[in-house]
């Protein structure tokens, strides 16, 4: 019994502190903690809704951008057959 005892004062001791600090300190330490503490998503998810958004932002930019990813693999194709040479570099015959 001597856990229960320890157990009840321990939570008088803790209610006896929580009246005797000031409404607005309370109200201050409470604002502070919620600015320090994470999102919902990433503290029940972890880091999985940052890789969802980052895989959706990376499917967006492709899509967005086919026309030029196509023609910048044109070009790297055509690098490699020699076919094109870059700017200011001599060819070799």
């Amino acid at each position: 019994m001597a856990k229960g005892d320890e157990l009840v004062k321990y939570m008088t001791e803790q209610f006896i502190k929580y009246m005797e600090t000031p409404k607005e300190v309370r109200k201050q330490t409470r604002a502070s903690q919620r600015e320090v503490r994470e999102h919902w998503q990433y503290r029940w998810f972890g880091m999985l809704p940052l890789a969802i958004r980052m895989w959706m932002g990376g499917l967006h930019w492709r899509k967005k951008n086919e026309k030029l990813l196509s023609l910048a693999a044109k070009v790297i194709a055509r690098l490699r057959d020699g076919k094109l040479f870059y700017i200011g570099r001599r060819r070799k015959t």
